[in-house]
């Protein structure tokens, strides 16, 4: 019953060629399976994506989830996903801001 665009296209763009094991199946009905992607996973498609406020909770929240309490520490898991990229600076800041509140 689920709507023809009821998923975001548009998310692909972030996602990284990844392993089986950054994928957390949530469930599973038939020959459907519902997966979401490991909190480092997330935090490098929400640090590539970097849409303002719009991210601004998200990467807050997975910045803790994953344990982060520097801005290197942030680079590597960025880079697991995206390798030999860099963090932009505008991320940059926002993981700043995030860690000075802390």
């Amino acid at each position: 019953g689920l709507q023809p665009d009821w998923l975001n296209d548009a998310v692909k763009a972030y996602i990284p060629l990844v392993g089986t094991e950054d994928w957390i199946e949530i469930l599973r009905e038939g020959d459907a399976v519902v997966s979401i992607g490991s909190s480092e996973m997330l935090l490098a498609m929400k640090l590539l994506s970097n849409r303002g406020r719009r991210d601004a909770e998200d990467i807050e929240y997975l910045l803790g989830e994953c344990g982060i309490s520097t801005v290197e520490e942030a680079q590597a898991v960025y880079e697991r996903y995206h390798a030999q990229e860099v963090i932009s600076d505008s991320a940059v800041a926002r993981i700043r801001h995030w860690l000075d509140r802390r």
